[in-house]
């Protein structure tokens, strides 16, 4: 099912769908047809797209620039509701210096693909064991209005309501029962229970996904990927690489080579 637009600006032929060329030198307003209940038929006929990106599109630009303008001035990186699954998103973690607190906010625990290039930062990675220094693991919308209370310190409530730090979890717990996190790699104390954790999601394999495109061609890139190793998102194409990985910052940034996904 496509969604088209049913409103327009500008009057448009019902025939072709194309926008009626204005009249400038004619003073007479502009005729608009209307249906049996007198409303304007103003129907441009394009095709309707939120603001965000859908699987398989590439990234606008000003995306990768504003994550790079960013990276060492962040104050932190909140990752909420996503099973961290599709790159390149699911890359800005390790992109991030790993002094940049990191807090997870979801049902259950997931981390973003590990590759080589996360070893090469020139901040060595201090945490072992565990990628956020936070799960806040239920509903999000339960997580984030209790911490929205907690930090306006409001009169509803002194703390976190129906929630249980991991380390304390009593085998007696009427919310969440003890077994089922037994398994739990990640360090206790660092896992903040909410009414709708769900467990049983830790270290796991998981299925990775990623639809790489050319930021030279625009074409999606079949057979080896050459990605930039200091900017975020930034691929070529075999076809592009030997020409364009010199103009890009006058070829002083180094390209790794990955296949691409079958």
């Amino acid at each position: 099912v496509v969604a088209r637009c049913r409103a327009a600006t500008k009057p448009t032929n019902k025939t072709t769908g194309r926008i009626l060329a204005p009249r400038p030198k004619r003073r007479r307003a502009v005729s608009y047809s209307t249906d049996d209940e007198g409303l304007v038929d103003n129907t441009c006929g394009g095709v309707m797209k939120p603001g965000v990106t859908f699987f398989g599109e590439t990234l606008e630009d000003k995306v990768r620039r504003r994550l790079e303008a960013d990276r060492d001035i962040a104050d932190a990186v909140i990752v909420i509701g996503t099973s961290l699954s599709v790159a390149p998103m699911s890359k800005v973690i390790a992109y991030l210096p790993p002094s940049t607190p990191r807090i997870l906010i979801n049902r259950m625990i997931v981390h973003p693909k590990h590759t080589d290039e996360d070893d090469d930062d020139d901040e060595p990675e201090f945490r072992e064991g565990y990628i956020f220094d936070a799960y806040m693991l239920g509903f999000c919308d339960e997580v984030t209005r209790a911490l929205v209370r907690k930090i306006k310190g409001s009169e509803e409530t002194q703390q976190l309501a129906h929630t249980e730090l991991l380390t304390n979890l009593e085998d007696d717990n009427e919310d969440f029962t003890r077994s089922d996190w037994d398994k739990t790699k990640i360090p206790h104390d660092r896992v903040l229970l909410f009414p709708g954790a769900i467990a049983g999601h830790d270290l796991d394999d998981t299925e990775y996904c990623e639809t790489v495109h050319c930021d030279g061609c625009a074409k999606e890139i079949k057979g080896k990927i050459r990605k930039c190793t200091q900017c975020f998102d930034f691929d070529l194409c075999q076809s592009c690489y030997p020409k364009l990985s010199k103009q890009h910052y006058g070829g002083e940034h180094r390209f790794t080579t990955e296949p691409a996904k079958a």
